[in-house]
């Protein structure tokens, strides 16, 4: 835990906390009366406040404290911590002692810094544990856009991306940072606010060796980049210890294994049942079943109830047997199940059941418990209710398939508009062959003077070239010139003299002059003996 803790009275300002938020670069501030936790401002707090429109930095802090801080005692274990986290969708234990007087804070955080290597060995790689499909946004969306989908997505950042790749971040303490410093939320574009560069690291990075980068650089976040540098997914401090829950699962099989033993070995002298329920009511969100080798229920906790649609006494009356009959599974499940317990050791999968009128995603994990001589003497149940989880999936693939079909539609869109051009660039140079350029012969014999003949050359020669096919690649050739230079190198190309040229435009000679040495320096003619005119004429053959 992190002690000592900043805190603030009942009776202080809003604004007290976002300053102290501010100067100690943390993401809570407890609220304390003679050092008893009433309550807990957070940055999701302030988030909250911001979107809702009922930020006051002036108004009392226990106005907007309205629900009971969670609070443990310091002898709780990291993985029992956790679980509370989870239970409460928490990022913030509240330590107190004996006498519920505050001691400390936990945090994410705290619980990273303090995970040894061997937690980081059941990770294969990366993709195990960071988030994917990564929510972004573009530098000219506004601040608010992105408080909004922090907030309805219950996340702590936002990505800003540029071509699929990372361009700046946005986080929780970046929003304490702002909404302090008074800035317009609804009008500020993200491009002004974000915090550059973003810390990034490969696909290729072990997990502990991430874990080991956030701790050292002190931020809560990395984002995952390929070896293009686009985005590949994001790794938070909640990502890295959400494996916590699946220890916490193995270490109460352990404790249960170990516990029937136990029993067996005195139970004359042990009540099994109240020990059994008493651990498995340590937890909350996730139902227990324990069997007899004939799946007679022998316990099971609140939560089963639950998901089996049956109280403790009707589950153990009707049986596990008939119950499976009733989710519509075959009567060979249960031997199916039991034969690979026997073979592996235990089972796991998914499947969908109805509470009430509403579909849920069931998690169930089915183990052997076993005697010293390693044979099965009965079973275990444990199941979870994931269905926020999936239905999360469900809507990122739902996403994912509209804006394939929207991309299918603008590539037609666009194939349709090259079309469309060249259709377009076709009628133009026809109408230009046909209905301007025949009048240049008759003009061409017609009684003018030499300069006049050579501008009309010029005007002409210009025309065809502006109705040519392959005019816009040669109009990236002066891309980079003023439009009075790309008149002057277009006359010295068609072989005009800096007199004649100046003559034409009614400019001076020094004008032409200056002309002439900022379209070398842009064309990127470096050697003053080369002749103009040949690299201008030169280049557009390389072009066309």
């Amino acid at each position: 835990m992190s002690s000592p803790v900043v805190t603030v009275t009942p009776e202080s300002k809003v604004s007290e906390a976002v300053a102290l938020l501010k100067h100690h670069k943390i993401s809570s501030i407890v609220v304390v009366d003679r050092q008893l936790p009433v309550g807990i401002f957070t940055e999701r707090s302030l988030l909250r406040l911001a979107i809702s429109g009922s930020f006051n930095p002036n108004q009392v802090i226990s106005k907007i404290i309205t629900t009971k801080p969670i609070t443990s005692h310091s002898d709780i274990s990291i993985n029992e911590a956790y679980l509370l986290f989870l239970q409460h969708n928490i990022r913030h234990l509240i330590i107190v002692d004996n006498q519920g007087l505050l001691i400390g804070i936990a945090t994410e955080t705290d619980l990273l810094h303090n995970l040894g290597l061997e937690y980081f060995v059941s990770f294969d790689d990366i993709g195990d544990v960071i988030t994917q499909d990564v929510i972004t946004l573009a530098q000219h969306d506004s601040l608010y856009d992105a408080m909004q989908l922090m907030n309805n997505n219950n996340i702590s950042s936002i990505v800003i991306a540029k071509n699929s790749k990372p361009a700046g971040i946005i986080t929780e303490r970046d929003i304490v940072r702002l909404i302090e410093a008074e800035t317009d939320l609804y009008t500020t574009p993200l491009s002004e606010v974000m915090s550059r560069p973003v810390q990034t690291a490969l696909s290729d990075i072990s997990v502990h060796s991430a874990a080991l980068l956030i701790k050292k650089i002190g931020i809560r976040r990395l984002v995952i980049t390929d070896n293009n540098n686009q985005i590949a997914g994001i790794l938070t401090e909640t990502d890295i210890v959400k494996g916590l829950q699946s220890e916490y699962i193995n270490l109460l099989k352990e404790v249960i294994e170990t516990q029937v033993v136990q029993l067996q070995q005195v139970r004359k002298q042990l009540d099994d049942k109240i020990i059994l329920e008493s651990m498995m009511h340590s937890t909350t969100d996730m139902a227990f079943v324990i069997t007899d080798l004939d799946y007679k229920i022998l316990h099971s906790n609140k939560t089963a109830e639950t998901l089996l649609g049956y109280t403790s006494k009707e589950a153990k009356k009707v049986g596990i047997p008939t119950i499976i009959e009733r989710e519509g599974l075959g009567a060979g499940h249960l031997d199916e199940v039991a034969g690979y317990i026997k073979n592996k050791g235990k089972v796991n999968y998914t499947y969908t059941r109805k509470i009430g009128s509403a579909s849920h995603h069931i998690e169930s994990n089915v183990f052997g418990i076993k005697n010293q001589d390693d044979d099965i003497q009965g079973y275990v149940l444990i199941a979870r209710d994931i269905s926020d989880s999936v239905e999360t999936r469900q809507h990122l693939q739902k996403r994912s398939e509209e804006l394939e079909e929207t991309n299918a539609a603008l590539r037609v869109l666009l194939k349709q508009r090259e079309i469309d051009k060249e259709e377009i660039n076709l009628i133009f140079q026809q109408n230009v062959d046909q209905l301007v350029l025949p009048f240049f012969s008759k003009l061409h014999k017609s009684n003018s003077c030499p300069n006049h003949k050579k501008l009309l050359k010029s005007v002409e020669n210009n025309l065809r070239q502006i109705s040519s096919p392959f005019a816009h690649r040669i109009s990236n050739l002066f891309a980079k010139l003023t439009p009075a230079e790309m008149q002057v190198a277009n006359l010295i190309k068609n072989g005009h003299s800096s007199k004649e040229i100046a003559t034409l435009l009614n400019l001076s000679d020094k004008t032409i002059y200056t002309h002439r040495r900022n379209i070398r320096q842009k064309s990127g003619i470096t050697n003053q003996k080369v002749n103009l005119q040949t690299i201008l004429q030169q280049l557009e053959t390389t072009m066309l």
